[in-house]
């Protein structure tokens, strides 16, 4: 159970799975960002011309 990967005060017993979440986690970030930026900067673009 996930119970199981936590220890007594909650902390992960297999800190390399919690590295490797922390790095998945972060380029889940990363790619937010850039995609978030993305689609302002066509937006932007977009509302200069007519469709």
């Amino acid at each position: 159970m996930a119970w199981d990967h936590f220890d007594q005060l909650g902390e992960p017993r297999d800190h390399v799975r919690n590295g490797a979440a922390k790095t998945m986690l972060d380029q889940l970030a990363w790619w937010a960002t850039a995609l978030r930026t993305a689609r302002a900067a066509d937006a932007a673009r977009l509302e200069g011309t007519t469709r």
